[in-house]
C-alpha cells in the first residue's frame, strides 16, 4: 500500500452555481465601488444617447478590463523571487509538494519578511501565474514536516485560484470590508448577508485544504504547523515592529533582527506573553476569511492511509544544516527580509546593533509614561500611590472606568472588543508601573526580551506566600493585572507591590 505522502491527493474543487456566483459579484461590485458604478451608468447612458457606441465601447470595454485585472491580480507581487538554479532544494520541494496534489502548472516560489504562507496569483509578462509565497521566519523555525504541512496546504488552493470567478469575488469581498465605516459605504445590513454567504464557501476551502494537506504531511504535522504559526505570528505582532520603531528614533537598525526573532519566538515567557496580547474579540466576525487555528485544528480529520514521517521528510531531501529546508544564499536572503521590515526610513549614516546586546527596557516607555498614565486615571503623581489607588478600583469593580480615565477613546470601541482593550491597556500602565518599582528592589528580569517578566530578588524568596509561589518561578506582570481586572481580585498585585 502507498503511503499518502507520495500517493496523489486529489485538489478537485467543489461544482458551484455559476449563475449564482456572477450575480452575487456584479451586487459586491457595485457595493464597493459605487462611484465608478454611477460613472459607468452615466458613461453607457450618453454612449446610447450620442449613438458612438460602435466607437466608445470597445475602447471603454479594453480600459474596463485593464483596470479589474490590475485590481484582481497585482503587477507587483510582494516577496522575493526564487529561482531553481539558486535554491535548488526549495524549488523542488514545492514541486514534489504540487504533484502529491495533482497541481500540474508551473508555480513560481516567493519569499517574504513576515510569518505567514500564501498562495496567490501574479503577472509575469502578459501571463498569470500561481506563486507560492513562504514567510522567512516558517523557513528559519519550522521543521521538514512543518513545512511540507503547510505548503500542501497552500498548494491545495491552487484549483480555487484557477477560478477566476471565485478569485474576483473573494477580492471583491475584501474590499468591501475595508470600506466598512468609510464615507459612502454600504448599509452594513445589505453587506452582512452577502459577507455570510461567502465566508461559507471561504471557510469550506480552508477546511478543505486542511483535509488534503494532512493526507500528504498528517494531521499531526498539520496541527503542529497551525500552532508554531500561530505563535510566530503573535511573537512578530508583539515585538518586530517595536524594535524597528525603537531603534529607529536613534538612527539605528538591528543587525540580527531574525536571529533575535527566532529566539525570542523560542521562549515561552513570550510565547504567553504575545498569546495575552492577541485574540482581540472581532467587531465583524462575518469579515473572517480563515476559522481560527482552534476550529481547524478540530475538524481535521485523520488521513485514509498512515503517514510515515520518513515519506515526509524524503520529500524535502538532504536534511538541512538550518531551518526547514536547504537554502544556500541563506545570509543574502536573510539580511534582504531584515531589510524590508527595518529599512522604510533606513538611512546610510545608521549604525546597526545587535538586539542581543539591548535590553527589553531599551524598546519599552520610560517611567514617566507609566507615571502619567496613573495620573489620568488616579490623579496620583506616584507610582506606588497610582497604584495602589488603582489596584482599589479594580477591587471595587472600576476597572473600566480606571481605563477610560487613562484613554477616552475606550467609550467609542464595541463593548466587548472594549472591555479587552481596557484590560490589555491597564496591564501595560499598571504592569510597567510594577516593574518599574519591583527591578528598583532588586527584582530580575527572567527574559531578555520582556520587561514585566520578573524573579525575586535571591535573599528575598520564600519570604512571603507570594514569594513562595513566585519560587524558581517567573511572574508575568501584565498577566496578573488582566486577570485582576477579569476576577476583581488584587491581592497578590497588592502583596507584591507592598514588598517593594
Amino acid at each position: 500500500m502507498t503511503s499518502s505522502a507520495t500517493a496523489s491527493v486529489s485538489t478537485r474543487p467543489p461544482r458551484r452555481s455559476r449563475r449564482g456566483d456572477r450575480l452575487l459579484l456584479v451586487v459586491m461590485l457595485v457595493l464597493a465601488h459605487p462611484l465608478v458604478t454611477v460613472v459607468a451608468l452615466a458613461g453607457a447612458v450618453t454612449v446610447v444617447a450620442t449613438h458612438l457606441w460602435f466607437v466608445l465601447l470597445p475602447v471603454a470595454g479594453l480600459v474596463g478590463l485593464k483596470v479589474v485585472g490590475n485590481v484582481f491580480v497585482p503587477d507587483d507581487p510582494p516577496g522575493r523571487p526564487v529561482e531553481a538554479p539558486d535554491e535548488p532544494e526549495l524549488v523542488d520541494l514545492v514541486r514534489k509538494v504540487a504533484e502529491r496534489l495533482d497541481v500540474h502548472e508551473a508555480l513560481t516560489v516567493r519569499i517574504a519578511p513576515d510569518a505567514n504562507a500564501s498562495m496567490i496569483v501574479t503577472r509575469q509578462g502578459r501571463r498569470r501565474v500561481k506563486t507560492v509565497l513562504i514567510g522567512w521566519p516558517l523557513i528559519r523555525c519550522f521543521s521538514p514536516e512543518q513545512l511540507v504541512a503547510t505548503l500542501a496546504h497552500e498548494m491545495a488552493h491552487a484549483p480555487e485560484l484557477g477560478d477566476r470567478l471565485w478569485l474576483r469575488l473573494a477580492v471583491t469581498r475584501e474590499t468591501l470590508v475595508e470600506k466598512q465605516g468609510r464615507l459612502l459605504a454600504p448599509p452594513a445590513f445589505v453587506v452582512r448577508p452577502l459577507l455570510r454567504a461567502t465566508q461559507k464557501r471561504l471557510w469550506e476551502a480552508e477546511f478543505d485544504a486542511d483535509a488534503r494537506a494532512a493526507q500528504l504531511a498528517g494531521s499531526e504535522a498539520l496541527r503542529e504547523a497551525m500552532r508554531r504559526t500561530e505563535g510566530l505570528v503573535d511573537v512578530w505582532d508583539l515585538l518586530v515592529e517595536d524594535w524597528v520603531d525603537y531603534l529607529a528614533d536613534d538612527d539605528e537598525y538591528p543587525i540580527d533582527l531574525y536571529a533575535a526573532y527566532a529566539a525570542a519566538a523560542g521562549d515561552p515567557h513570550v510565547l504567553a506573553r504575545a498569546r495575552l496580547r492577541s485574540g482581540a474579540p472581532d467587531p465583524e466576525p462575518l469579515a473572517d476569511t480563515h476559522p481560527d487555528w482552534a476550529q481547524r485544528a478540530q475538524a481535521l480529520p485523520e488521513p485514509l492511509e498512515p503517514v510515515r514521517p520518513d515519506d515526509v521528510r524524503r520529500l524535502v531531501g538532504p536534511v538541512p544544516a538550518r531551518g526547514a529546508v536547504e537554502i544556500r544564499a541563506w545570509e543574502v536572503i536573510e539580511q534582504w527580509c531584515a531589510d524590508q521590515v527595518a529599512s522604510a526610513e533606513k538611512d546610510e549614516d545608521w549604525h546597526p546593533v545587535s538586539l542581543f546586546d539591548r535590553p527589553a527596557t531599551a524598546f519599552t516607555p520610560p517611567a514617566d509614561a507609566y507615571r502619567d498614565g496613573l495620573r489620568d486615571g488616579t490623579g496620583s503623581d506616584d507610582l506606588r500611590d497610582g497604584l495602589r489607588r488603582s489596584l482599589t478600583m479594580i477591587a471595587d469593580g472600576d476597572a473600566w472606568a480606571l481605563a477610560c480615565a487613562v484613554d477616552a477613546e475606550l467609550n467609542t470601541l464595541p463593548a466587548e472588543l472594549g472591555r479587552w482593550v481596557a484590560s490589555r491597556l491597564l496591564a501595560t500602565v499598571l504592569g510597567g508601573a510594577l516593574d518599574v518599582v519591583l527591578r528598583e528592589a532588586g527584582w530580575r528580569p527572567a527574559t531578555h526580551w520582556l520587561t514585566g517578566v520578573l524573579l525575586p530578588p535571591a535573599a528575598d524568596r520564600g519570604a512571603t506566600e507570594a514569594a513562595e509561589e513566585a519560587d524558581d518561578v517567573p511572574l508575568d506582570l501584565q498577566a496578573l493585572v488582566v486577570e485582576a481586572v477579569e476576577t476583581r481580585e488584587v491581592s497578590r498585585l497588592r502583596a507584591l507591590l507592598e514588598r517593594a
